[in-house]
């Protein structure tokens, strides 16, 4: 579980350091393993969870390879890049709003294959979520791929670009409903639905009105 602020990176990525640049190149990505349960869990449940970022690492599970929950006033900031992700039967990325606090994530370069969803956002309360989501590859072997609801409220996608589905994916390719689909949040509301499994999808979709 990430605390406040918490960087979780591993060997993936470069290692840079302000004002001296590269320090060490990116190797072979780590793994982290959990068969019985979530590998990673950010929970904004008593308290913040505010530049929280998961960089550069394989995630093996058994539930959820990462878990974002938020409840009450709490705020989630969390950054997710560079990530392979496998799951038996869990969701690979799970993003929860179910509070009122302001709810944002940054997911890029990733690749998910999952047993169970590939990607799900899901606001519960009027907590409003902000998401980007670009150049991620979701393969799910038995459900949805990507998974988008805006029950409490709207989901504003602030990007959403060169994401791709495999073509093993059982369920909707990409589903997506009550999101506004603009980097400045204008009040246009789009959806997409997409029940071929296999295809990629690069969409410029900021200012459709």
């Amino acid at each position: 579980t990430l605390k406040n602020g918490q960087k979780l990176w591993g060997e993936g990525i470069v290692l840079t350091l302000a004002g001296f640049g590269p320090l060490v190149a990116a190797g072979s990505k780590p793994v982290i393993n959990n068969a019985g349960g979530d590998t990673v869990s950010v929970l904004a449940t008593a308290g913040n969870r505010q530049n929280v970022e998961i960089r550069g690492l394989t995630l093996q599970s058994g539930g959820n390879a990462i878990q974002a929950n938020a409840t009450a006033a709490n705020q989630m900031g969390l950054t997710i890049s560079n990530v392979d992700i496998n799951t038996t039967t869990g969701t690979g990325i799970n993003l929860a709003a179910n509070g009122t606090g302001a709810f944002t994530a940054s997911l890029d370069s990733n690749t998910v294959t999952s047993g169970n969803l590939g990607i799900a956002g899901v606001t519960n309360s009027t907590g409003v979520m902000t998401l980007s989501l670009s150049n991620t590859t979701v393969t799910a072997t038995a459900a949805n791929g990507i998974s988008l609801s805006g029950i409490g409220s709207t989901i504003n996608i602030t990007g959403f670009a060169n994401n791709a589905i495999g073509g093993n994916t059982t369920g909707t390719g990409i589903n997506i409903s009550n999101a506004r689909f603009d980097a400045t949040r204008r009040p246009e509301r789009f959806a997409l639905r997409f029940d071929r499994a296999l295809m990629a999808l690069d969409a410029a979709v900021q200012g459709l009105g």
